[in-house]
This record gives C-alpha cells, sequence and structure tokens, in this order.
C-alpha cells in the first residue's frame, strides 16, 4: 500500500529491528545504536581554538555595547587563520576563517586587523590568506547586503558559505544586530530563519561564532530561545577590578558549554591595551556563589507559590521592585525559570492565599 506524501519506492515504514545498519527512510537517515558505534567514518570534531571552538560548533559571544567583543572575536579570527594561541587556546593548525561585519567603516576594520595581525602568535602570513572578510561597508554602491533574520538573506549567505573558492572552516558574524534585523527581537518565532541558517552552516561541516549585544539586565538580547542550538555561550562583563584602561577590558565568562571545558568555572580578566592581550584567570568569589544561591532559592519559593507579587518579594529582599525584574530577568537568562513559570508561580501563590482565607472562619 503507498503511503501519501512519501516516495513510490518506501510503502512502509520498517519497524526498528528491520533496520540493519543504516538506511534512508522517507529521505531521512535511521541507523542502529551498533551502527553509530561502529562507524569509523565519523571523526572527532578536531578544535579550532582550545577546547570550546570546534568543527561544527555553534558559539554565542555577547557582552555591552563598547565593551570590546569586535576586538575579541576579530583576534580570535586572525588567531584561528594563523594556527596561533591566544590565552591559553591553540590553534592546532591555520584554518579559513570568514568574519562578516555589519557595522564598522571599512578604514576601521583595516586599522585594528593591521594592530592586532601584528600582536597574534602563528603563521603571520597564513593568516593574510586564510582570513577572508565581508563587511557590510566594503559592499560597491546599491549592493544588497543580506539580511540573515529573513528567508531570502539566508539562502544568499548560503550560496556565499557554500562558494568553492571559501569553503571556510569557521565564521564570524560580527553582529547580530546589524547582521539580523529581528523586528521582534523577543519573539521566538522571529528567530526562525537566524537559527536555521546556523544549523545549516553546521550541517556543512562550518563552525559558527555569533557576536551580539547584551540587554539592559544584563543577558543577552531577545528571545530565550537564541541560545538553544549554541554549544557555548560566552559573556563579556566589565571588570570592577580594571580601573581605568585605554583599550578593552572586560571579564570572560562560560554561561553554556555541552562539554567539560578547562576553566570553564572560571572568570577570565581580560585586557588588550597598547596592542597586546593579556589574561588572567579568577577563581568565581564566594560573594558571586552565594549571590547564585541566593537566586535559586527565589526562584524556588516563586514555584512553590511563596509569594504572590513581585512587591511581594521586595518586601521580603528589602530592596525596590525594579531590582526584582533584574533578578527575574538574570534567573530567566540563566535557565533557571521562565517568564510563563515566574507568572504560574506568583498566580499560584495567589490562589494558595486565597484558598485560605476560604477557611480563616
Amino acid at each position: 500500500m503507498h503511503l501519501m506524501g512519501l516516495p513510490d519506492q518506501v510503502t512502509s515504514f520498517p519497524r526498528v529491528t528491520d533496520i540493519r545498519g543504516k538506511e534512508v527512510i522517507a529521505d531521512l537517515r535511521v541507523r542502529t545504536a551498533g551502527n553509530l558505534l561502529e562507524d569509523i567514518s565519523i571523526s572527532s570534531r578536531q578544535p579550532l581554538l582550545g577546547d570550546w571552538l570546534l568543527e561544527r560548533s555553534l558559539v554565542l559571544l555577547y557582552a555591552p555595547s563598547g565593551l570590546g567583543k569586535s576586538w575579541l572575536s576579530l583576534t580570535i579570527g586572525v588567531t584561528v587563520a594563523a594556527g596561533g594561541t591566544l590565552h591559553t587556546w591553540v590553534a592546532p593548525e591555520p584554518r579559513k576563517v570568514l568574519y562578516v561585519d555589519g557595522e564598522m567603516d571599512v578604514s576601521d576594520l583595516r586599522e585594528r586587523l593591521r594592530l592586532i595581525a601584528h600582536t597574534v602568535s602563528g603563521n603571520r602570513d597564513a593568516a593574510l590568506i586564510n582570513l577572508m572578510l565581508c563587511a557590510r561597508y566594503d559592499q560597491a554602491e546599491g549592493t544588497e547586503f543580506p539580511n540573515l533574520a529573513d528567508n531570502r538573506g539566508k539562502e544568499h549567505f548560503l550560496r556565499l558559505a557554500e562558494n568553492s573558492k571559501l569553503r571556510p572552516d569557521l565564521i564570524i558574524l560580527d553582529n547580530v544586530s546589524t547582521l539580523a534585523s529581528v523586528t521582534e527581537e523577543n519573539e521566538a518565532s522571529a528567530w526562525n530563519p537566524f537559527l536555521d541558517l546556523l544549523q545549516h552552516l553546521k550541517q556543512l561541516g562550518i563552525a559558527v561564532l555569533v557576536v551580539h549585544h547584551a540587554n539592559k539586565a544584563g543577558g543577552y538580547r531577545g528571545s530565550s530561545k537564541i541560545v538553544v542550538p549554541f554549544d557555548t555561550v560566552l559573556k563579556l562583563s566589565p571588570d570592577s577590578n580594571a580601573g581605568g584602561v585605554d583599550g578593552a577590558s572586560f571579564m570572560i565568562s562560560f554561561e553554556k558549554t555541552r562539554r567539560r571545558v578547562d576553566g570553564a568555572g572560571s572568570g577570565i580578566a581580560a585586557k588588550f591595551v597598547d596592542g597586546q592581550w593579556s589574561f588572567a584567570t579568577a577563581r568565581i568569589t564566594e560573594l558571586s556563589a552565594a549571590r547564585n544561591a541566593k537566586l535559586s532559592e527565589i526562584v524556588d519559593k516563586v514555584h512553590r507559590g511563596y509569594y504572590q507579587t513581585q512587591s511581594q518579594i521586595a518586601t521580603d529582599l528589602g530592596v525596590q521592585r525594579s531590582t526584582i525584574s533584574k533578578l527575574k530577568s538574570r534567573a530567566i537568562q540563566a535557565g533557571l525559570i521562565t517568564e510563563e513559570e515566574w507568572k504560574a508561580g506568583l498566580q499560584r501563590g495567589r490562589e494558595q492565599e486565597l484558598a485560605e482565607n476560604d477557611y480563616d472562619f
């Protein structure tokens, strides 16, 4: 019997026990666990830089405006292209990198590249060949630069990435706000074309480093759906111990990793001064740990319906109501609770309060 929507040669879905090795069924590859374990054609992902930026990995790097995320992302690009070392992160061999910039004037981009290229270790000649740049303000007048947040721009960019003359191992997108025009940032479905593009690039064997802005609460801008496909999320935040610095200065922290990453539990103080990078690793302070524990305690109480309103939380903690809004945003960004769960928890608290009053004769 022919099943509607399936190719003529496929007449039924086989049971799991019918599958031997791997087969293509309804255009999808299906394999047994035994075949996956024994398939020697599957190679481990090799590192592009350190143990957090691997082949076919998706990485999000976000920070407030003007903190230095472009300095760091361009340095990462040069380091991977040169097969050099940045901090303790080693690029084992020179790789092809495509750096896509949607914001800087091409003359400013050139000056930054000139400064960084002289400071990064590795094979500088290889870096000058392997690092390719596609900048919005380096295009001929009238050229349409792709919007990575719509289907037309996605297809345009995929054709660029698939071009045999480029075929990069790593693409750096700097930054989301200038390359992907999303009208409703907090609406999850608005990000579908951009996230779909990242998945396509990964299927092509390309790693992608996405540079993004932080919101006012300190988390990344946009829907919580954004981080779902990423293997690693790096956050840059101001370094309160840096003092006045003529250059870039920030703390690097790993907010998400899918695999064990050395130093992921530590904060990294980074400075770019006088054309030189310097890094210092610092353990998470007891104060930070205490704050995280307090945040988890508040979230647990909200889940259990302990509070009825955010004003009640503020009174309980002895802080302004605006502080609770920031704490809620931090908790949502950390994945401790969703907006819907927060609202449901407060509603649960109100319902419990009404139920108790009903029995208060």
